[in-house]
């Protein structure tokens, strides 16, 4: 069997290759290098299912990293949160401080049941808060020479622990620590972050919007991924594969992996295995990402997605239309289905849908 390891089709693992977002990465890796505070240390990243968020959490870690950070690997927003980031720093910062027999918090075991050099008592655990403790921690990786990046996965707005997070950044930055975050969630799930008014400081972050990729970019990634993986496919081949992706980073990981199981032993694709392969490819991603959009959706907002072309721009005037509601109505299921990130504006007075099958999706459900 091919082996289809550049492709990695599965949610947060990190492809061979990350294609189409390198500015940001760049942008990033000149914020770590830059004084502490900088705009660029804070990022706030935003993209639908399947557009790559964690794996460009991944990467960032990855860079911090090698410029002496201790990382807390991406952490999922929700109950429990804080200690497992103060757990995660704990446990990086152990495993880089040297070895000595006299920790820093003054015993042998930590907080958390890690036989490390940089703990905290418990007694600091149990009697102070977790911007306290974070600013501890944050001195003593500072005495190592070293950064701290914290990653948070799937951020949602009015959330207490992710308001704790923000304002005990705030007062690192203020600080002077040599700290930096980057949190990653949905369209309107940081847009309702934004809008926390104790969180006005996150106005100055850096804002990434994971925009589609372009078919060029798709069609050399493919290019270069069949070459390393030993696949014979006609140029003509590689351009349908290309295209069938629509822009999507998983649907285009989801077409390289099925492409690789349908390959015959010496690696040729035939236009009927690679239409099979993009048939489940289709089916995954229905499966995979649509399913859960349209359970997010109220019953009106599936009604609008189904009114529109599946190909194309379609007049909110023929949405109106097919909807049978009146314009403020439909303008209302607009502006909500814009802020999620789930419909686009390319034109005045028309939209149309930024998630690939969506539409054919929900039409099949029944809207």
């Amino acid at each position: 069997m091919i082996d289809d390891s550049v492709f990695s089709p599965s949610f947060g693992r990190k492809p061979a290759i990350l294609l189409g977002r390198e500015q940001i990465i760049s942008e990033f890796k000149e914020g770590l290098r830059g004084p502490a505070g900088n705009r660029d240390r804070a990022t706030l990243i935003m993209g639908q299912r399947g557009s790559g968020k964690t794996v460009l959490l991944l990467s960032l870690a990855e860079e911090a990293v090698k410029q002496g950070f201790i990382v807390a690997s991406p952490t999922v927003a929700g109950n429990g949160m804080l200690d497992r980031i103060l757990e995660k720093l704990e446990y990086e910062a152990s495993q880089t401080a040297p070895k000595r027999k006299k920790r820093i918090s003054g015993g042998g075991v930590g907080a958390f049941g890690i036989s490390a050099n940089l703990s905290f008592t418990q007694e600091a655990q149990e009697g102070h808060s977790f911007a306290y403790k974070l600013m501890r921690l944050s001195e003593q990786i500072d005495a190592m020479g070293k950064g701290l990046l914290i990653l948070v996965d799937e951020v949602q707005g009015n959330d207490s622990e992710l308001r704790e997070l923000a304002i005990a950044y705030q007062e690192l930055v203020g600080a002077g620590r040599n700290a930096a975050i980057a949190m990653a969630g949905l369209p309107g799930a940081v847009s309702s972050l934004l809008n926390d008014k104790v969180l006005t400081f996150l106005h100055r972050a850096k804002k990434a919007t994971l925009s589609s990729l372009q078919t060029g970019e798709i069609d050399a990634f493919f290019s270069y991924a069949f070459q390393t993986c030993g696949l014979a496919v006609s140029e003509a081949d590689r351009m349908r594969a290309a295209k069938a992706a629509e822009g999507s980073p998983y649907r285009m990981q989801l077409i390289g992996h099925y492409m690789t199981r349908y390959a015959g032993e010496n690696g040729h694709i035939s236009g009927k295995q690679l239409t099979k392969a993009l048939q489940m490819a289709e089916e995954d991603f229905k499966n995979g990402v649509c399913i859960a959009i349209a359970e997010a959706l109220t019953g009106m907002e599936r009604l609008f997605i189904a009114s529109l072309s599946p190909e194309g721009n379609t007049p909110v005037k023929l949405i109106a239309e097919r909807m049978q509601a009146s314009p403020d109505s439909v303008n209302n299921y607009r502006r909500r289905l814009l802020d999620a990130g789930i419909i686009i504006s390319p034109a005045r007075g028309e939209v149309r849908c930024a998630i690939p099958l969506l539409v054919e999706f929900i039409k099949e459900q029944g809207s």
